[in-house]
Formats: C-alpha cells, structure tokens, sequence
C-alpha cells in the first residue's frame, strides 16, 4: 500500500535556506518522521500566508505534499512562536545551537520521539529558566544518549 500523497505532522523549523528570489528549503524536526526538509514556495514573498508560521525556531503543525525529490509544505499553524528566544539575541543563539546540533547528530528520516520531545522542551525552558547554560548542558548530554553516543 503507498503512502498518502498529502501529510500533516507536528515540526520544529530548524533551519531554513533560501532558494532563488522567494523560495525556501526548510528543515524540519518531526517526532513521527525525524529531519525531514520542505520546499516552501514564495516563503519570502510579502504576501506570503505560511511566512509567519514557518519562521526558524517556531513549534508548527505544518501540511506537506510529497514530492519526487523535495516535499513541498502546503499550510502550517503556529503551535509555539517561542516569542522570548526570537527577542532576545544570547538566548537566539542558544536556540540555535540546539538545534543545528539535533541537525548534525541526526540522520534523514529516521523517528525519534523522544529526541523531539527534548528538543522542545529545551526551547521551552530556555524561554523560562534564568540559567540557560544549565539548560543546554542538560540538552547536549540527552542529546548524546538519544543518538546513542552516552558517555
């Protein structure tokens, strides 16, 4: 049986590259379907309806149609803009580092729950906790053990 053409799955934007004038690739962190990317056409485009709801570092419920190479991102609803991490530049970057380490330890395609889970609650303690470098190495030291590299 195949899979069907159009999807919907929660994600965290993790990344997001720009492709010709108004056109993004994004990556996404999903909880079902691991690091996926998404074509996101006309993304950059003033009138854009998806531009608020795939902005880097948001919680979305996002719609995708497959694609041949690239599945292209239909719709999306903000969960969690995580408006606290994108006001402030030290804890931006915090975020950041999380995730383009979930980026680099994590393969295409491959679930991994709990791995999501962490994730998102990184993000949501770095927008509350007053020690954010505590709450980075508690996130790096799951991080090792879910991708199976505990010390």
């Amino acid at each position: 049986m195949s899979r069907p053409r159009n999807y919907q799955t929660e994600a965290i934007i993790t990344k997001k590259t720009r492709l010709g004038e108004a056109d993004s690739i994004l990556t996404l962190y999903t909880p079902q379907l691991g690091k996926i990317q998404g074509f996101a056409k006309s993304l950059r485009k003033p009138k854009s309806k998806l531009a608020g709801h795939l902005e880097l570092l948001t919680h979305s419920l996002v719609s995708l149609a497959r694609g041949r190479n690239l599945d292209t991102i239909t719709g999306s609803q903000t969960i969690n803009s995580f408006l606290p991490l994108k006001s402030d530049l030290g804890l931006t970057a915090y975020a950041l580092y999380a995730t383009e380490l979930v980026n680099q330890f994590t393969a295409d395609h491959i679930e991994n729950h709990p791995l999501f889970r962490l994730l998102l609650e990184t993000m949501e303690q770095l927008c509350h906790s007053r020690n954010s470098e505590l709450v980075l190495r508690y996130f790096e030291l799951h991080l090792l053990n879910e991708v199976g590299y505990r010390p």
